[in-house]
């Protein structure tokens, strides 16, 4: 078929709604007349369109989002294989890596900092993987969710700002600490700079590393 003759076609069918039914074993393909000539477009970067491409199921697919400027890859997997990646790279819900990451020369993994001026703070996912640094003037009391399934392997840091007893709490009994695998708080004597990390295995929190003094109730 001419390739005017598949333009056409392809232009009725977006206005009229028609889709295009390939029977099993067949396949349609797009061939250049030359080597690394053409090139595929959809939009023109201000008359744009959506791109979803279905993998087995609703929930499953990738979008190319035009209004988000997003590509989301939802209920797949995205296997990069001795890929380089530039620029800012954002990763959301539970994203599993393997193999090595390693950051170029001039490139480093961010910190995720949260700073807390309250009294109090719950922590909740937007701290996990985060310094939590404690700036109130008084006391801050840092709750912390019952440890479950959902959150094991969730970790974060606890840094004060302010020489203050800050105190660290939670469900009763669920603390792991040097020398005490149930206590119920751990509160440090005021100092600046004083820090600990948290991190739940499903069944605790344990507090793997401090700086300061802190005692376990």
């Amino acid at each position: 078929m001419a390739a005017r003759n598949v333009v056409r076609l392809w232009k009725e069918g977006l206005v009229g709604g028609d889709k295009l039914d390939l029977e099993n074993g067949q396949f349609m393909k797009m061939i250049p007349a030359i080597n690394n000539y053409g090139a595929l477009e959809l939009g023109n970067g201000t008359l744009d369109m959506d791109f979803k491409v279905f993998m087995g199921a609703d929930g499953s697919y990738v979008w190319f989002d035009s209004s988000g400027k997003a590509v989301t890859f939802s209920g797949v997997s995205l296997v990069a294989e001795a890929t380089t990646i530039s620029g800012a790279l954002t990763l959301s819900g539970a994203t599993a890596l393997t193999g090595v990451i390693t950051p170029s020369a001039s490139g480093y993994m961010e910190q995720k900092i949260v700073d807390v001026s309250a009294n109090a703070v719950t922590i909740n996912a937007t701290h996990y993987g985060a310094m939590v640094k404690l700036q109130n003037a008084g006391v801050t009391t840092v709750t912390l969710p019952a440890p479950a399934a959902g959150n094991s392997g969730a970790w974060l840091e606890i840094f004060s700002d302010v020489a203050q007893n800050q105190v660290l709490g939670g469900t009763a009994g669920k603390l792991a600490v040097t020398g005490n695998l149930a206590a119920d708080t751990y509160t440090l004597t005021g100092a600046i700079g004083a820090c600990l990390k948290v991190v739940s295995d499903g069944a605790l929190w344990h507090v793997t590393s401090e700086i300061g003094t802190w005692a376990a109730a």
